[in-house]
């Protein structure tokens, strides 16, 4: 800054013969130079300390190696145990500020899998009901259906559901018509296979994604490789598409196409 810029109109020493007032002008000036270089450097410095604040932070190492392969659960009890234990850790990562990564991917297959179990309990169905011959109570026992009055609505079993035998976990889709679907095809599908693309494919792409109440079916994502192998399955269910779209728009993809199927 020159001193003419520094110069206010009643501190212009330029014209001034009198010494005295002369030097004073000109220490006024000085001295609001003075103070506003001392504003720059504790500016300056401040800006310096936060970068070295940075610099000094630990960085956590978010990629880990992939822990080696645990055996997959057989039986929905098996599968359960293993939620919970992943919960545990998952916790004790977030609040020891040690956050992974790697857990991403299991804790979308964590969600799906809490999503059928709180929807079992929706319904009063129980762990102990998930057995590999089980048949859904609401296809044997009428007056199960008359009393489900405190089950949402979304759950609520269908005609279909009611007059056909089938096993309770297709009970848990929140989607009328895709329970429908897969009560009619009854023994033409493996519904083992269904189970493992939905929570834990082999080709990494989650077949299913839950991002809240799981009774709502809004909360529910397809993904595109589901909608390709298992187009039958939510066949007639537009709004899966809508829904699962809106979740694909805020994550930045496209949008799943109806003419995929």
């Amino acid at each position: 800054m020159s001193w003419q810029e520094r110069i206010r109109l009643d501190e212009d020493w330029t014209g001034v013969t009198d010494p005295a007032l002369r030097k004073k002008l000109q220490n006024k000036i000085n001295q609001r130079a003075l103070r506003a270089r001392k504003r720059r450097d504790r500016q300056e410095a401040l800006v310096l300390q936060s970068k070295n604040d940075r610099a000094d932070r630990p960085r956590y190492a978010l990629l880990r190696p992939r822990p080696d392969p645990v055996k997959r659960p057989t039986t929905l009890s098996e599968a359960v145990t293993m939620m919970t234990r992943f919960s545990i850790a998952a916790r004790e990562r977030y609040y020891a500020a040690d956050p992974c990564l790697d857990q991403l991917f299991t804790l979308s297959k964590f969600n799906v899998l809490r999503a059928f179990v709180d929807n079992m309990a929706a319904l009063g169905l129980s762990i102990e009901t998930m057995g590999e011959d089980d048949i859904s109570p609401f296809s044997t026992d009428a007056s199960r259906n008359r009393n489900s009055a405190i089950v949402p609505a979304s759950l609520f079993p269908t005609t279909t559901q009611s007059s056909t035998p089938h096993h309770p976990w297709l009970d848990c889709f929140p989607i009328p018509r895709m329970r429908d679907n897969l009560v009619k095809a009854a023994e033409s599908f493996n519904d083992c296979e269904l189970c493992t693309d939905i929570m834990d494919p082999t080709n990494g792409d989650i077949g299913m994604m839950v991002w809240g109440d799981p009774w709502l079916p809004q909360n529910w994502e397809v993904s595109e490789l589901f909608v390709q192998k298992w187009s039958w399955v939510i066949q007639g269910c537009p709004e899966i598409f809508i829904h699962s779209n809106y979740w694909r728009a805020r994550r930045g993809l496209k949008k799943l196409q109806v003419s995929s199927m």
